[in-house]
């Protein structure tokens, strides 16, 4: 009986996963991604399938006659992949063969190819060819098993990927984002908007001799009339404010400044003290500061910092 135009019209893909390749007149069957993820957090890739639709053609006179195909997954170089797992309907298949034969198909003639990766498979992308290892039938598709019979019918690809898992990915980004903006925040924007005293003290003469280090305050308050009050995140990102002579009722306060690239002192005092030589203004190196409370107590200190001579 001549059979040449009696063959299985297979692989006619109801998605949109089949194209034909650049280089080939063979289609491809794109099965997709298997992401193995690190750590799994109860992520098995291995229990998941990769399956394709397709629609099966047997016409009238192959079903009569009881026509198959044997077909068999393999290699590019021809071999089997001894790391996949392949189903024809969610039945897994005996080795890298399928036989489809005519009459199963006789209504239904949908039917899925699926592949499962198997543990230990690495990361790469995997591509092979659905050949004909044996059939009654003279022609399948385009392909004459007249002149060969083991005629290649489709290539197959599908990608196993192994990443971070997202939520590692991202806290990583999370944790990024944070050492960039504190990265920012201390090296750049800190000493902008909160600079700090980087050395000098003042030496106080009167009432009773001490010396007091400024380094290190981005503001000092003198007397005890202003609060000590500053909790940890703001000693932390804007730096720290000292409180020195807490045993008066007064407040002078100096915070640092820049002036051409170097950190200055400026001072500024309550009404009720009297200060000389200057209520608000900046010291300089050497410079001699007279503080007068209310009580008439006296003050007397002078500020060092080489750094900060006049010009």
């Amino acid at each position: 009986m001549n059979r040449s135009f009696i063959g299985i019209l297979i692989l006619f893909l109801l998605v949109v996963v089949s194209c034909k390749d650049e280089n080939s007149n063979v289609a491809s069957l794109r099965f997709g991604e298997v992401t193995e993820y690190n750590p799994p957090f109860g992520h098995d890739p291995y229990a998941q399938r990769l399956e394709i639709p397709l629609k099966l053609d047997f016409n009238a006179e192959a079903i009569k006659e009881g026509s198959f195909a044997e077909l068999e997954f393999v290699k590019e170089s021809g071999s089997r992949f001894t790391n996949i797992v392949y189903y024809l309907n969610d039945k897994k298949i005996n080795g890298n063969k399928v036989r489809l034969n005519a009459q199963d198909y006789k209504t239904n003639r949908k039917v899925k190819l699926g592949i499962q990766f198997k543990p230990g498979t690495k990361e790469q992308k995997y591509k092979g060819f659905i050949k004909v290892r044996s059939a009654d039938l003279d022609r399948i598709d385009d392909a004459d098993l007249g002149t060969d019979p083991n005629a290649v019918l489709y290539r197959w690809q599908a990608n196993y990927r192994k990443t971070w898992h997202p939520i590692v990915k991202g806290v990583a980004a999370l944790l990024a984002t944070i050492i960039a903006f504190h990265l920012l925040w201390f090296l750049i924007l800190k000493p902008i908007f909160y600079p700090r005293f980087g050395r000098g003290e003042f030496e106080v003469l009167e009432p009773q001799y001490q010396k007091i280090k400024i380094k290190g305050y981005r503001r000092l308050h003198f007397g005890g009339k202003k609060k000590k009050k500053q909790g940890f995140f703001s000693r932390f990102y804007t730096g720290k404010i000292g409180y020195v002579m807490d045993n008066y009722d007064f407040n002078v306060t100096l915070t640092p400044f820049r002036r051409r690239n170097t950190v200055w002192c400026r001072v500024k005092a309550d009404p009720d003290v009297d200060v000389s030589p200057v209520r608000k203004g900046t010291l300089y190196n050497f410079d001699e500061v007279v503080m007068k409370l209310i009580d008439k107590t006296k003050i007397m200190m002078v500020y060092k910092n080489s750094k900060n001579n006049r010009r």
